[in-house]
């Protein structure tokens, strides 16, 4: 007579119980798989984000740095020439906001109360604050000015400050309403609409 045990191994591993076990074994292979991928993807996002936020973080230490010593050898100065050495705003935005993941640059995991993006807030407001006036300013004087006596031609279509004025919405939409000097952005539409106008 079988023992017990023989008989049931012979009822559990039998013909007729093959196709259930493997279906549980496809089963427990493919969660082990998925479980082990997973794994490596998060492991690949985490590292891709340090990665970025080090990228980051270096390049917002070097604008700052760079931005300093300008501002120290322009002591003494006229002010035109500090803000003629600032970066450039948009330059300064991409170290704030990333386009590609739609989100502030701090989602990295960098502090949003850090001396280094305090700084760069800061400085994205008066760079941009002083394109719009620069821009702004070549732009009526194009208008007023007869073509022949142009120096600064390429603002006479508008073309210039409405991608400025574009840029300015870009921000407001991405890192709010208060990096944007509202003044001199409703100022740089006046003369768009003006434009406009004139040339109906």
């Amino acid at each position: 007579t079988p023992a017990p045990d023989a008989e049931m191994n012979v009822e559990v591993f039998s013909q007729g119980t093959a196709a259930a076990w493997t279906t549980v074994l496809v089963g427990v292979s493919t969660l082990f798989v998925a479980n082990f991928l997973l794994k490596g993807k998060a492991f690949a996002i985490v590292e891709g984000e340090r990665r970025k936020r080090k990228k980051y973080t270096e390049l917002m230490a070097m604008v700052k740095q760079d931005v300093e010593a300008r501002k120290m050898a322009a002591e003494g100065k006229d002010n035109d020439d500090e803000l003629a050495d600032l970066p450039e705003a948009d330059r300064i935005f991409n170290l704030l906001w990333d386009d590609v993941k739609e989100a502030r640059t701090t989602t990295y995991g960098i502090a949003p109360q850090s001396d280094d993006v305090k700084f760069m807030e800061d400085l994205l407001r008066r760079s941009l604050a002083n394109e719009m006036t620069i821009a702004t300013k070549k732009t009526q004087e194009a208008v007023e000015t007869p073509m022949q006596d142009l120096e600064n031609g390429e603002y006479a279509s508008g073309e210039k400050l409405k991608d400025k004025i574009e840029f300015c919405e870009k921000v407001m939409k991405s890192l709010g309403k208060d990096y944007v000097d509202a003044a001199k952005l409703q100022e740089a539409r006046d003369v768009i609409r003006l434009m406009a106008t004139t040339q109906r």
